[in-house]
């Protein structure tokens, strides 16, 4: 194999990968040499672990990484140490013949630019293949190969290193015409029932990732089900995917919200005709909103970027922007990678789906469940931290909620009431808005007065917000 072979052999079978090892040395060694280089090449070339084609010189970037000091002393110190680490970086006669590879530390961030370039060449080729080889697939659906026939392409944009900066003359407008448009009350956003969630939080506005925890039977699905109606009812297009539940009773739920039906009387199918009216006006009312259902066991990102983006399509045939999509919930998604841990493979689809609503212009509501571990508690309204597996929702989300049924525990504690908590609202405020639970139409009703708890229990809930 050259040293610098970077060309591309056409065919199925690839008898060379695009790479330089010869320049990885280079920038591997000027780092050692001038430390300073390390964030040189981060900042200025975008350089990562994936621009380095070499196995050793990937376990050396990421010693490099979690050392202080990233300089050849540092290096060999961490390497003498550990054996395995030495071996796994070429050992350290290959480590301490590095320096001498790199001829001037001038061109090292050149070559860093150089290696991205290359990067970019091996994941077209890797692009390339997987395209070659979705075309040649006669089982998969025509939107499952589309899907993932623009991940493949989209996994590649990933490497894109060209900004746009805006200037503070640029910046300040963008900000005051949005703020304008807010006092004009042509804004977008969906606007939820009740006034205490909307002054902590504001409109549901485009882009945003609302994640809503609960414990089983708490009300999540309910809740996801009935802010889609409020969008769907504003005009503006929303999308409920379901993992567990299929699109009848999607819909069931949905038509029991808009009725005065009781559940338990359409579940059983004893209706008078006075219900069955009401059943029916409130199905035509649901077939000219702009609402649509969808049930996806075991989704997986890709599929959910593809069933994402058709819907968007089907909200622009009706007219609409499409500003909602519910997720329930993130514990049924698939795709998870042997040996991959499930707050990793949670924290991946957080992330994802951060950058979908970016991609898309509109919001998510995911659901999620919550650990066990609560129900030990005397207090048993969820904190931050029983969030299940999924360490990432606090990073990755703009707003956290939960709901929070009292009487699932104590059926004498405020019946008939919940609770839809806010631990964390990016741009917001954090609280709780107590409102009535109509759970024979599966809905929240209209807000309560605050609950005033006893001065100890009050204490401790303070005490958790102000940690979270």
């Amino acid at each position: 194999m050259t040293k610098r072979a970077i060309r591309l052999i056409s065919g199925k079978a690839h008898a060379v990968v695009p790479h330089d090892w010869e320049s990885e040395r280079a920038v591997l060694g000027g780092i050692l040499l001038t430390p300073q280089l390390y964030q040189d090449v981060q900042s200025e070339a975008g350089m990562t672990r994936d621009d380095l084609h070499n196995p050793i010189h990937q376990a050396l970037w990421d010693l490099l990484a979690r050392l202080p000091t990233p300089d050849l002393l540092s290096a060999m110190s961490a390497a003498t140490q550990a054996p395995d680490l030495a071996e796994r970086i070429g050992g350290l006669a290959y480590l301490m013949a590095l320096p001498a590879a790199c001829p001037a530390t001038q061109g090292v961030v050149a070559r860093a630019r150089a290696l991205r370039a290359i990067t970019v060449r091996r994941a077209l080729l890797t692009a390339s293949d997987r395209l070659r080889e979705l075309s040649s697939d006669v089982v998969a659906a025509p939107d499952e190969l589309l899907a993932e026939s623009k991940a493949a392409v989209d996994s590649v944009s990933r490497y894109q290193s060209s900004r746009t900066w805006s200037d503070g003359t640029k910046a300040a407008g963008a900000a005051l015409d949005a703020v304008v448009a807010r006092m004009r009350g042509d804004d977008s956003g969906i606007v939820f029932m009740w006034p205490t969630l909307t002054e902590k939080l504001g409109k549901l506005r485009p882009e945003k990732l609302w994640i809503l925890g609960g414990r089983p039977a708490m009300g999540k699905s309910s809740l996801a089900s009935q802010m889609a109606l409020m969008a769907a009812q504003q005009g503006i297009g929303a999308g409920v995917l379901s993992l567990e539940m299929g699109v009848p009773e999607c819909a069931e739920r949905a038509l029991c919200q808009l009725s005065a039906v009781r559940a338990h009387r359409v579940r059983d199918g004893q209706l008078t005709p006075e219900e069955w009216g009401e059943l029916n006006d409130a199905a035509e009312r649901l077939k000219h909103l702009p609402l649509w259902f969808e049930y996806v066991p075991g989704l997986t990102l890709q599929r959910l970027r593809g069933l994402a983006f058709q819907l968007r399509q089907e909200a622009q045939k009706a007219g609409v922007p499409l500003g909602l999509i519910v997720v329930d919930y993130l514990q049924l998604m698939g795709g998870m990678a042997d040996g991959q841990s499930k707050n990793d493979f949670y924290g991946d689809v957080t992330r994802a789906i951060k950058q979908l609503a970016g991609e898309l212009q509109c919001s998510f509501l995911v659901l999620s469940q919550l650990n066990r571990n609560l129900e030990s508690r005397s207090d048993k309204a969820p904190q931050m931290g029983d969030f299940r597996d999924s360490g990432a929702i606090e990073a990755d989300a703009d707003v956290i909620l939960y709901v929070y049924r009292p009487e699932v525990y104590d059926e004498n504690e405020r019946p008939g009431e919940v609770d839809i908590g806010i631990l964390k609202g990016r741009s917001g405020q954090i609280g709780t808005v107590p409102c009535e639970w109509q759970g024979a139409h599966y809905r929240f009703g209209k807000e309560k007065a605050p609950v005033q708890r006893p001065a100890t229990q009050r204490r401790s809930h303070e005490s958790r917000k102000y940690r979270e």
